[in-house]
């Protein structure tokens, strides 16, 4: 007989003169009293039965006793017996409230055998998913302690199953990096040191923890990528919040709204024009972001043409083109896997690419060129563009379904027209870093030198101050900047183009036309774009643009 009905009988036993015994249905001990004649009774009808006194005159000490089933489930499993041992009567409740605690503890017993039994069969599932799961995964009880992995975690940590399960995640991390499983209350981010038979690896890893009626019971570590050299950037070779420069209430409210959202694993879209610093911007948030341990990648999509674009974005299997690489080659994508990627110039990208950059949003999967498998990669998308994507939106050159999914977040930023009181501490700031990078003296300017300065459109943007600083540190030998010191474009009339200015300025010839250009690449970028606007600038067709530039063998 189990221990605890035992103790329930006995409980009822000091309580009353009577003697209780529970009888198992299926017991294989013989009862004097419960027959199998009285048990196939009790079971058929499913009432109590009483045998009075005199049908036990044997037993002087005998005073009557009740044969109760006992159900598990409205099922007969059991049978209680109880002899009353002296004449005093005792209420038939009394009897009830004894039945009513012994199926109250078999009933959570059966409960207790099922979760045992499902459980067991869960894991057993789980076991045989893991099998076959590629993703590499770790599954950790709350204590840290290995209680499952996948097929995938094996092949890239190089332990088999029975090496890692049972063994602590603070004996398989080194000293240096650990990971604090016990602090962590919702998905993060971290970069580990894992101790492989000898060897040191570290690896870009989520934490997710499992929770129960609001308690962490278990984790599950999903191993992202193995640190490579390859768009793994120190955090110091990245730019910063504190990079972005001005104290204008149009750059502080940009700045602002992005430092909010950098925390938020969520999908942005910079908005302004060329050289206003929108690669900054996103390289900032990265920074911020908890995947800041992860890769960050940029690519420019206006500035690789559409048929290679693909294949730089999403990668390609063996054999997929002529010239393509024997073993493949991984995208983009897989390489900012548990990272960012900022997706420069989006507006330039073709409506084919679109589809499949929209695929990656919604499913988080790619499919690279001349494959059928798809890719799961976890990354975060920046996108930036200098176009108006709503009006490309009405005119069905941009998709209006993957507009809504990158305009979560649109933050613009300003161009420096709209802000030039920063011009200023635009121009010292990078005075002082391109001075203390080519270990000069910094330079000064003058009050007519300012003058022009705030004049000009600046149509460039922040990349045109950087050229502008540039060039006056190499070409004045003094340390005062003064009007006569500065790039000739930026002696503009009021109302006219760059280009005018120069055409104007130099004669024109060959090293004219050539100065004039490499300069308008610089202002507005080698893209296709870009070349527009410079052919526009300069009032000549796109393709004598082009033409020129082969000539004097500008790419």
């Amino acid at each position: 007989m189990d221990q605890m009905i035992m103790d329930i009988c006995d409980l009822y036993e000091h309580k009353f003169p009577v003697q209780i015994t529970y009888v198992p249905l299926h017991s294989t001990q013989e009862h004097a009293v419960v027959t199998q004649e009285l048990i196939d009774s009790i079971v058929k009808t499913g009432f109590p039965i009483f045998l009075a006194e005199k049908e036990r005159v044997e037993d002087s000490h005998h005073h009557g006793e009740w044969i109760l089933p006992i159900r598990l489930q409205l099922k007969v499993v059991g049978l209680l017996w109880v002899m009353f041992t002296s004449g005093k009567k005792i209420p038939f409740n009394e009897i009830e409230q004894v039945v009513a605690m012994i199926e109250t503890y078999l009933s959570m017993e059966e409960k207790q055998r099922q979760y045992t039994v499902e459980n067991r069969k869960l894991r057993q599932e789980l076991k045989g998913f893991l099998e076959f799961e590629d993703k590499p995964l770790l599954l950790l009880d709350r204590q840290g302690i290995v209680t499952e992995c996948s097929a995938g975690v094996q092949t890239v940590l190089g332990l088999n199953r029975s090496r890692l399960l049972g063994e602590t995640i603070e004996r398989l991390t080194s000293e240096k990096v650990k990971i604090d499983v016990t602090n962590v209350f919702k998905p993060s981010f971290q970069t580990v040191e894992m101790k492989l038979e000898g060897k040191r690896e570290k690896w870009h890893v989520q934490i997710k923890p499992t929770y129960v009626q609001g308690e962490v019971v278990s984790f599950m570590i999903k191993f992202l990528k193995k640190e490579t050299n390859q768009f793994k950037q120190s955090k110091d070779l990245l730019y910063s919040f504190q990079d972005i420069i001005g104290s204008s209430e149009a750059i502080h409210f940009a700045r602002e709204m992005a430092r909010r959202i950098a925390g938020q694993d969520i999908t942005i879209l910079l908005r302004g024009e060329s050289g206003t610093g929108k690669e900054m911007f996103a390289q900032a948030v990265h920074r911020e972001s908890q995947r800041a341990q992860g890769p960050f990648v940029a690519i420019n999509c206006a500035a690789i043409p559409d048929n290679l674009l693909e294949s730089e974005l999403f990668g390609y299997e063996s054999g997929a083109f002529t010239g393509a690489q024997r073993q493949g080659k991984a995208g983009r994508f897989e390489l900012a896997h548990g990272g960012t990627i900022f997706l420069d110039e989006i507006g330039d990208m073709s409506l084919h690419l679109q589809a499949k950059l929209l695929r990656v949003l919604q499913e988080r999967k790619v499919e690279r060129v001349g494959g059928t498998q798809s890719v799961y990669v976890d990354v975060r998308i920046i996108a930036a563009t200098h176009r108006n994507l709503e009006e490309m939106v009405q005119k069905k050159t941009f998709r209006e379904d993957l507009y809504y999914r990158l305009n979560v977040i649109p933050i613009t930023i300003p161009p420096v027209r709209e802000r030039k009181e920063d011009l200023p501490i635009l121009i010292e700031y990078f005075m002082k870093r391109l001075s203390n990078k080519e270990k000069k003296q910094p330079k000064y300017f003058s009050k007519d030198a300012y003058d022009l300065i705030f004049r000009y459109p600046w149509p460039g943007n922040v990349r045109e101050i950087v050229n502008m600083v540039e060039h006056v540190i190499y070409l004045e030998t003094g340390d005062l900047i003064t009007a006569d010191s500065l790039p000739a474009y930026l002696k503009i009339k009021e109302g006219k183009s760059t280009s005018q200015l120069q055409i104007n300025v130099a004669p024109h010839g060959e090293e004219s036309f050539k100065q004039q250009v490499l300069h308008l690449l610089d202002v507005y970028g080698r893209h296709t774009e870009g070349k527009k606007r410079i052919a526009k600038e300069m009032g000549i067709s796109l393709p004598t643009l082009y033409r020129r530039l082969k000539k004097l063998k500008i790419r």
